[in-house]
């Protein structure tokens, strides 16, 4: 069952969300309680539905079953980094095409439930997980002030290379999926890795950042060493990188198939963003949600999935071949 909000309630000095959230019709259950700051930014819907799909400290233990279907944490090592997730695994013993989902600003893999959930059930591998240092839930390694647009990249790049080698995963068959800043980080891993990805799905590609920062910051000497930004504590190398980029000047270098999925009332990241991109890639679909802000109603969500498995089916290269 889909998580839901129980009771959201004010009291001195925080803000509580309660969630309750069914993974098995056997009643498996599991209840979390997450406190955040009173001075905690409410204003978009964004960051409400966030917050009530965190539930990355207690979705899974081990391994558990939902429809039939199995979900559970992988942890992926390098050298300097762990990345804590949650792989959901289709039916079928044969190779299945894959999906990597990564995460907005000061999110979670948990904020992928839904989707990891709906995409597993139609056949694909998902991974959902934590940017290091990428939130105060993040279950991966590193801290928020050594996390930047490049150090996600470089998760990413880490998760790509570790979930293409599984053996039931369809290596010629990998999907990038973001969302908010996540959308930016895998628009830019996809410039990287070229062809080796068969497509790139975005919501709400979170482009501006490089602009919002150099906006904010023009000269490099003002920014402190370390700042909170929306509930989260950064420091000026988040900074110093976004100015060295160029969105739009490298983003383009992926010539595969790009779907991107924007609403029309979005106060964070203006649609306008999304349709400069749009141009610049050689092969690419943008769906302007009607209504739809920073963050997908439940409705907006449900659309956006059927949107994206329909995209998926038509770009994919994918024969369900035995192991």
């Amino acid at each position: 069952k889909d998580a839901s909000i129980c009771e959201l309630c004010k009291s001195t000095g925080s803000l509580k969300l309660i969630h309750t959230f069914a993974i098995c019709e056997t009643g498996f259950a599991f209840v979390k309680v997450v406190e955040m700051p009173a001075c905690h930014s409410f204003k978009n819907r964004y960051n409400k539905i966030k917050i009530a799909r965190q539930l990355s400290e207690t979705l899974v233990i081990g391994r558990k079953c939902f429809g039939g279907r199995d979900l559970k944490e992988l942890i992926i090592t390098s050298e300097n980094r762990s990345i804590y997730g949650i792989l959901y695994e289709p039916e079928g013993d044969f190779m299945h095409p894959a999906i990597i989902m990564s995460h907005g600003y000061n999110g979670s893999h948990g904020d992928w439930y839904n989707e990891g959930k709906y995409y597993s059930e139609h056949g694909y591998v998902v991974y959902a997980y934590d940017f290091c240092g990428g939130s105060t839930s993040s279950r991966s390694s590193g801290s928020s002030t050594e996390m930047t647009i490049s150090s996600e990249i470089d998760d990413l790049l880490t998760v790509y290379s570790y979930i293409k080698k599984l053996d039931h995963v369809d290596e010629t068959n990998i999907v990038l999926f973001g969302g908010s800043q996540g959308g930016l980080v895998s628009s830019l891993a996809a410039a990287k890795l070229g062809d080796e990805i068969r497509a790139l799905v975005m919501y709400f590609p979170a482009l501006c950042v490089p602009d919002n920062w150099k906006q904010k910051y023009p000269d490099l000497t003002h920014v402190p060493a370390v700042f909170d930004f929306w509930g989260l504590e950064l420091s000026r190398k988040f900074v110093e990188d976004v100015h060295k980029m160029n969105v739009y000047e490298t983003i383009g270098d992926y010539k595969g198939n790009v779907l991107i999925l924007h609403g029309d009332q979005d106060d964070v990241v203006p649609y306008s963003y999304s349709e400069r991109a749009a141009v610049l890639y050689e092969s690419a679909k943008l769906v302007r949600l009607e209504g739809e802000g920073h963050g997908f109603s439940p409705e907006g969500s449900r659309k956006a999935m059927g949107l994206v498995a329909g995209f998926l089916e038509q770009v994919l290269c994918y024969t369900g071949r035995k192991g």
